[in-house]
């Protein structure tokens, strides 16, 4: 399983790689500063994630423009990458869940982050099987 971490707050993306190496010691997990340079790493095919952990709030662009970029870009090359949005402020909208596939509030737990990267983890593996059962032969 490949994570990205991605928050402008350098303490919070070592913490919660901490708890998730932690908890998935197989895990890969790589940390970004903002929306933009995540997209460039994906992109440029330096690092696709199974899952994006995100922040709302950072420069340049914020976790929403981020998970859609991303999300648009996934789908576009038939990948599946399961979105989480983490805030202290924002409170998603319906909208917001077209691009971001679960949120959760700051201050968190662990026990709390552990179970949503697990059912991240199922939704995308979810998501590869259906498109792989759907996939025609050649």
């Amino acid at each position: 399983m490949k994570i990205l971490v991605v928050d402008d707050d350098s303490s919070i993306c070592r913490l919660i790689e901490l708890m998730l190496t932690k908890n998935y010691p197989q895990a890969h997990v790589k940390t970004t500063f903002n929306g933009a340079h995540a997209i460039e790493m994906i992109y440029e095919e330096i690092f696709i994630p199974d899952i994006v952990i995100c922040d709302f709030k950072m420069p340049e662009l914020n976790g929403i423009q981020t998970a859609a970029w991303i999300k648009n870009w996934a789908h576009s090359k038939n990948k599946a990458i399961a979105f989480l949005l983490v805030s202290s402020s924002y409170n998603p909208q319906n909208d917001a869940f077209a691009y971001i596939d679960d949120f959760m509030k700051k201050p968190f737990h662990f026990n709390t982050l552990i179970h949503k990267t697990n059912y991240l983890k199922t939704q995308a593996a979810n998501h590869l099987s259906k498109r792989t059962e759907t996939a025609p032969c050649l």
